[in-house]
This record gives structure tokens, C-alpha cells and sequence, in this order.
């Protein structure tokens, strides 16, 4: 049986790297450990908004979809960038 993808647009096993630009932390992980929850809540929910934020824009039909590995910008308050890494 398949598992479940947690973001449209990725795979669970996919590598990303989180920043918190207003606290310069960076988070290395998959996609799996960043929706499973970690730091404070509206960190959580700021990094969920991203990554689906993220993997809408690679649903994007065309080129410019296809080529998008990373964003940022401000979800609950709180300035974050996601990109993928390898």
C-alpha cells in the first residue's frame, strides 16, 4: 500500500532546508519530519504554510513550476525560507 503524501508537490522523503531568517536558524530535515512537528507551534504552522505554499508553486504548469526549489516569505509573523537540498 502507498503511503500518503503529506504535501502536494513532494515526496515525504524529500530533503529541505528551513531558515528562520529573524533567528538565522536553519533546519535540516525531509519533508515527513517537518510536518510531524517541531519548535514552537506558529513555528510549525509557519513551516507547514511554506512547504505547501512551496509545493503549490511546483504544481504550476510550465516551466517556471518545474524549477522552483525554494521560497520565502512571511507566514505567521515569522520570516521563512524553504528550499530543497540534496
Amino acid at each position: 500500500m502507498r503511503t500518503k503524501t503529506l504535501i502536494p508537490g513532494m515526496k515525504n522523503s524529500d530533503n529541505v532546508r528551513i531558515l528562520f531568517s529573524d533567528s538565522g536558524i536553519a533546519v535540516y530535515m525531509t519533508v515527513k519530519q517537518a510536518m510531524n512537528g517541531f519548535g514552537k507551534v506558529s513555528q510549525c504552522i509557519a513551516v507547514e504554510m511554506a512547504l505547501r505554499a512551496l509545493g503549490k508553486a511546483r504544481l504550476d504548469p510550465g516551466v517556471a513550476g518545474a524549477a522552483c526549489v525554494g521560497l520565502c516569505g512571511t507566514w505567521e509573523g515569522l520570516n521563512v525560507q524553504v528550499d530543497f537540498y540534496k
